[in-house]
């Protein structure tokens, strides 16, 4: 194995962090797709190194293993990763990120760079989530009837975590001007008392609110309902302004 190397590109530079701070996992998986990454493996040329595989290309054979029952594929997100894991002179397909996770078994799991020292499995759901979209599905946006009574209050204890990876977030999108966080009841609906996150932006802010919906998913409990507001959109985002100070401000 070759000696450990630092992060050879954005996409593991931004992989790195992203394990000190879910904020950055949005942008991991958004470059995830735009990357070239490297698989072990050949193609119809049978020709040992390089080859770099575009659309329409020739069929391509790719190093995997079983196990448990999984078919594992390792990916890699550089050619210094491949060989830091690699034992020797080894023969490698280049293919844009989105390309090749849809070229592969639709039921491996991915391990990105295994035996390295940044990594990640991913297993079937999550890759196809990735590609089809609905890892960043805009969730439901709290939205209530003119005259519904309700209740806004700063929370009781502050989730740090949640909001330490939400400002990590928030500061990679100009559009954010500020955002809110408070617990919101509404007597008489079917859930209890659960935060309410909202965002004070130019424009449509729904793109970053599918981005903080997948951060918060990260730090909260299983089921734990949450619920995103457009400030100004309606009554509710009025009374979060007024009892509750922003924990980001660009």
């Amino acid at each position: 194995m070759r000696p450990v190397q630092g992060p050879a590109n954005r996409l593991e530079l931004v992989l790195r962090d992203a394990f000190r701070d879910p904020g950055h996992r949005p942008e991991f998986y958004r470059l995830l797709l735009d990357a070239d990454l490297f698989v072990i493996g050949r193609t119809g040329r049978e020709v040992p190194g390089e080859y770099v595989a575009g659309p329409g290309g020739e069929e391509i054979c790719v190093a995997a293993w079983k196990r448990d029952g999984k078919t594992l594929v390792p990916v890699f997100t550089s050619l210094e990763r491949l060989n830091e894991a690699a034992m020797g002179p080894t023969a490698f397909i280049q293919l844009n990120g989105r390309a090749l996770l849809e070229v592969l078994d639709p039921k491996a799991t991915i391990l990105l760079n295994p035996g390295c020292s940044m990594g990640k499995e991913m297993p079937p759901e999550e890759i196809r989530s990735l590609l089809d979209g609905s890892l960043f599905g805009v969730p439901r946006t709290e939205s209530l009837a003119p005259g519904t009574p309700f209740e806004v209050a700063p929370p009781k204890e502050s989730p740090d975590a949640l909001i330490g990876a939400l400002r990590t977030l928030f500061a990679k999108h100009r559009d954010v001007q500020a955002a809110f966080l408070a617990r919101i009841h509404v007597p008489g609906s079917h859930e209890p008392p659960h935060f309410l996150i909202g965002l004070l932006g130019d424009g449509d802010v729904r793109p970053v609110i599918a981005e903080a919906n997948l951060v918060a998913k990260n730090l909260l409990a299983p089921g734990e309902p949450l619920d995103f507001i457009d400030i100004g959109a309606d009554e509710a985002s009025l009374g979060l302004v007024k009892k509750t100070t922003p924990f980001y401000t660009r």
